[in-house]
């Protein structure tokens, strides 16, 4: 969920306070913060418009990004805001990556696992409360949670309706509500997997 940015003289990406705007369709934007407001914590994968309203909204907030440019960018645009302590963004290195953070080649293939888990043992990690996929590997995501949570946790899927092949995931367990594009899953911890690892463990290389 990020607008532009402009590229500094560093090769890095300047990113204003102004270009950091939630992209989301009304309906789901309104359920994103009314779901944001009912957690304290809050992991996204993919940032930007969604990572500035969790911190509007008093959250604290973890960001998972592929493309390190615009994540040194939100970084310093979000800290210029006032909102040092209550966020951070992790970069994940999934080799060399284009619009959206999309790998343009396979040259990071050996990482890609890294996105969806990496950050569950990263530290400073809070089990969240919400989880926002809006990024790349989005089934693997989905997965990780369910791996990973120790927790309920409820689950935003951005662009689940006109995605087909996201839809996998509800061999685990169903959305329990579809808004707009954007599909709800309230996943319990423990939740047994054990005969879905062949396609689960495959979605962590595939980066849609």
């Amino acid at each position: 969920m990020r607008d532009g940015g402009s590229k500094d003289r560093g090769g890095g990406l300047a990113v204003k306070a102004s270009d950091i705007v939630l992209t989301l369709p009304q309906q789901e934007a309104e359920l994103l913060r009314k779901t944001y407001g009912s957690g304290s914590y809050i992991l996204e994968y993919g940032s930007g418009g969604s990572t500035l309203e969790a911190l509007k909204l008093g959250r604290h907030v973890t960001a998972v990004e592929s493309d390190p440019d615009w994540a040194k960018g939100l970084d310093d645009a979000l800290g210029s805001l006032g909102y040092q302590g209550r966020y951070e963004i992790i970069p994940v290195d999934i080799g060399k990556v284009g619009k959206w953070g999309k790998p343009r080649d396979g040259s990071g293939f050996e990482s890609y696992h890294r996105y969806a888990l990496s950050v569950w043992d990263h530290p400073s990690f809070v089990n969240p409360d919400v989880v926002l996929i809006d990024g790349r590997f989005r089934v693997a995501c989905f997965c990780a949670v369910v791996m990973r949570t120790v927790k309920p946790v409820r689950v935003l899927i951005d662009d689940y309706q006109s995605r087909d092949s996201y839809h996998v995931v509800e061999r685990i367990i169903k959305p329990t509500q579809i808004v707009g594009r954007m599909a709800v899953f309230d996943v319990p911890p423990d939740l047994n997997i054990r005969e879905h690892l062949t396609w689960a463990i495959g979605s962590f290389v595939v980066p849609a």
